[in-house]
């Protein structure tokens, strides 16, 4: 928890549920019952009191140990971390997925995790500093609603090499600075560029991991096509062994 201020309470209903809920949407792109039960664990979520939280430190030491992509070197030396399928008691980790490199041998991430904020999120939940009021209101600067709505009905992971995009996401020059999550076009404010288009293609040397700004395609070219031939695939492939 490093980096994080362990004062802080999220709000259950914004920064918690989501996280509890969203598993049991798996069904309705892979076999995967256990998702579903998961969503279940048997005991209230939103009770933040002491008698429950032995339960709550149960459910969240399930979850994988994330490790930040500037860490990724340190993978194997973080116990239930990225490269870990199975937790306390045998049973699987979650998110129950391969992770952002399963299939090579160079800096191998072979299991989804949370993002480091959702994890957490989740732990501050496990110890009962979270608040249960109503969802709060976006404070000023943050993403618009409409946002908020469209990006949390993506899959959001993982990238290897990914559904609705790709690794490249990760990269803040892809973005309007300061950073937003407003993808920067390429010269896309000084020029009509569906008739620049007709007339001359897109560029060849743009790079939006340049700051260049994106062209349409650019942060999907890299995915598998359909995109549902790969999330099938996550769920029975067996992935990389790190120690080949």
């Amino acid at each position: 928890m490093a980096g994080y201020n362990l004062d802080f309470r999220p709000n259950y209903e914004r920064d918690i549920r989501p996280i509890i809920e969203r598993p049991a949407a798996y069904r309705w792109v892979a076999q995967v019952p256990t998702m579903i039960e998961f969503t279940r664990p048997g005991f209230n979520t939103a009770d933040p009191g002491e008698d429950n939280r032995a339960s709550r430190e149960r459910y969240f030491s399930f979850y994988r140990v994330p490790v930040p992509p500037q860490s990724y070197r340190y993978i194997n030396q973080v116990k239930y971390g990225p490269n870990q399928l199975f937790g306390p008691d045998n049973v699987p980790l979650m998110p129950l997925n391969s992770g952002d490199n399963s299939v090579t041998n160079t800096l191998i991430y072979k299991f989804l995790t949370l993002t480091p904020t959702q994890y957490f999120f989740m732990h501050q939940w496990a110890v009962g500093k979270f608040t249960t009021d109503s969802t709060p209101s976006l404070p000023a600067g943050d993403v618009l609603p409409l946002d908020r709505e469209v990006i949390g009905n993506c899959v959001g992971g993982p990238f290897s090499p990914g559904i609705e995009t790709t690794w490249i996401v990760r990269d803040p020059h892809v973005y309007v600075r300061p950073f937003t999550v407003r993808i920067a076009h390429w010269d896309g404010t000084n020029r009509d560029l569906a008739a620049y288009y007709a007339g001359n293609g897109l560029s060849t040397t743009s790079d939006p991991q340049h700051g260049d700004g994106s062209e349409p395609g650019d942060l999907t070219k890299r995915m598998a096509i359909p995109w549902q031939s790969d999330f099938f695939e996550c769920t029975l492939q067996t992935p990389t062994s790190p120690t080949r």
